[in-house]
């Protein structure tokens, strides 16, 4: 119960992420940055950079979210094993 609860908050924090996500980049390419408006060229290239590898590092960590997010909710399924022919009249 505890690892689904778990996986739920997981699930939850990687959606939540990935929002946070497409909004950085709704903003990056739609609106323009102030901040960079009159600086040097290396300047806006290491801000740009900077954002891009925010960006994919926040991409990883939202993967790991819903990956472990996932499989915690879906819990300990178990299939029964299937019997094959060295082990017929074991019983």
């Amino acid at each position: 119960m505890l690892k689904k609860i778990l996986g739920i908050l997981l699930f939850l924090i990687g959606i939540i992420l990935l929002l946070s996500i497409l909004s950085s980049v709704l903003k990056m390419i739609l609106i323009e940055e102030k901040d960079i408006i009159g600086q040097d060229e290396s300047y806006v290239i290491s801000y740009y950079s900077g954002k891009i590898t925010l960006i994919l590092l926040f991409c990883f960590i939202n993967f790991l979210c819903f990956k472990y997010g996932y499989r915690l909710m879906r819990g300990n399924k178990k299939t029964p094993e299937n019997e094959g022919i060295e082990t017929i009249g074991k019983n």
